[in-house]
């Protein structure tokens, strides 16, 4: 007996229903009934959101079932095959109380990402050196009126001598920090880099007896 036959697949078009059945039987095997109640769930957003012509991908649905257990998950995967929506199904699906940070290296790579989550109804903004210093943008921010907030590495450390502004608020805001249930880092190869001096001959690593901002907000409220 397969566990998805306790849930109702007969609601699903054919097209999802086999999607359902072509898992690997590895993974089918170790879901709990709370984890497939998630793949039932990811399978039938994606049915109705694409009118039965689509169905999520097999390291999707095992990302969100990781991701909503609580565990650490690097996905590895080719262009366009699909790492965005690993990053979508979980804040579809899980607490919507919770925000999501998403560390993203290029600005342009963060206003794709910004029509890519708004279009599924997911209220994200882009924070970066252009990001405007509104007090209402920033009281919105820190009230978690955004879900996912795109946020560029260089935000979590001092530049000059000054904190950014989103840096700060992880350090003065025990509810901000609180509210984050998912902390996403997209192109993660570029993470040696983050700190390092963008235009400088200089190679020296960021001062690691300092850290960043969100490293010291996310140690002092773990």
């Amino acid at each position: 007996m397969n566990i998805f036959d306790l849930l109702h697949t007969e609601e699903l078009s054919p097209n999802a229903q086999k999607s359902l059945e072509e898992l690997s039987p590895s993974f089918v095997e170790s879901l709990s009934f709370e984890q497939a109640q998630i793949i039932f769930k990811a399978t039938s957003w994606f049915d109705k959101q694409f009118n039965g012509t689509k169905t999520p991908r097999e390291f999707q649905l095992q990302s969100t079932v990781a991701t909503l257990s609580g565990q650490n998950v690097v996905v590895r995967a080719g262009t366009g095959y699909g790492k965005t929506m690993a990053m979508i199904l979980p804040l579809l699906l899980g607490d919507q109380s919770k925000i999501a940070i998403t560390i993203s290296p290029l600005k342009l790579l963060q206003k794709n990402h910004v029509h890519e989550f708004e279009q599924y109804g997911i209220k994200t903004i882009q924070i970066n050196e252009d990001t405007p210093d509104d007090k209402n943008l920033w009281k919105d921010i820190a009230q978690g009126v955004y879900k996912n907030i795109l946020v560029a590495p260089e935000q979590f450390f001092r530049n000059n001598g000054h904190l950014p502004r989103l840096a700060f608020i992880m350090l003065t805001s025990r509810a901000f920090v609180k509210s984050i249930g998912v902390l996403n880092c997209d192109e993660a190869h570029m993470i040696q880099m983050a700190g390092l001096p963008r235009w400088s001959e200089s190679r020296a690593q960021p001062d690691e007896r300092e850290g960043s901002a969100s490293q010291r907000a996310l140690h002092s409220y773990a």
